[in-house]
């Protein structure tokens, strides 16, 4: 008797193929059925791969879903993950990342403690050049997750400080417009897209 997989793990499958075709132009016929690295598949018994479906029949797939609403658990604040930006050896996280994609840049510091006071930067999202600019009059640094979304998707379950490393986790900060950042707000995708930088975004 052949096994299946789980229908929930084939459906995923769909969305995610259906989503990137749509979002790339990729072919989804011709992209699945591309022979699978030799490396990767001496433990795979091709008994096991599902029948490749067509494009229509994802479409259609798709149609039949039921999407559920997200649900707040409520109770979202943002000293939920810590009061403000971490620090260490003098500069916090909002000068590491304005260091980190900034040109140029001035520090200044007062004691133990450094802020930087101008340097250039551009806006991945909206491609706004800022040239030799106060960085905090100009920039902000977001959160590429919002906390709230965050907060909803699973954080409000995390202990304290695991919140408190992932608001001031620098791989999903990044340096943008004051206005667009504000534009922004707490939307995920798809509620929010920037007009350049988008298949970075996405990921």
């Amino acid at each position: 008797m052949t096994k299946h997989p789980p229908q929930d793990s084939v459906m995923t499958n769909i969305i995610f193929a259906t989503f990137f075709a749509f979002l790339f132009g990729a072919n989804i016929e011709a992209s699945l059925q591309t022979p699978l690295d030799s490396q990767h598949t001496s433990n795979i018994d091709v008994k096991e791969i599902p029948n490749i479906i067509s494009k229509n029949t994802a479409l259609q797939l798709l149609q039949t879903l039921q999407i559920q609403p997200k649900r707040d658990p409520g109770g979202y604040d943002r000293d939920e993950f810590g009061s403000g930006w971490a620090t260490g050896a003098g500069l916090n996280t909002r000068e590491l990342v304005l260091i980190r994609d900034g040109t140029n840049t001035q520090l200044e510091w007062l004691g133990a403690r450094g802020r930087v006071l101008r340097g250039v930067w551009i806006c991945p999202y909206t491609h706004a050049l800022f040239n030799n600019v106060d960085p905090e009059t100009y920039i902000d640094i977001d959160h590429v997750v919002p906390l709230k979304e965050a907060w909803i998707t699973g954080a409000a379950a995390w202990p304290y400080v695991y919140r408190v490393a992932f608001a001031n986790d620098e791989s999903h900060l990044i340096s943008v417009s004051g206005p667009e950042n504000r534009r922004k707000g707490d939307l995920a995708p798809p509620y929010y897209l920037p007009q350049y930088w988008t298949c970075e975004y996405v990921r």
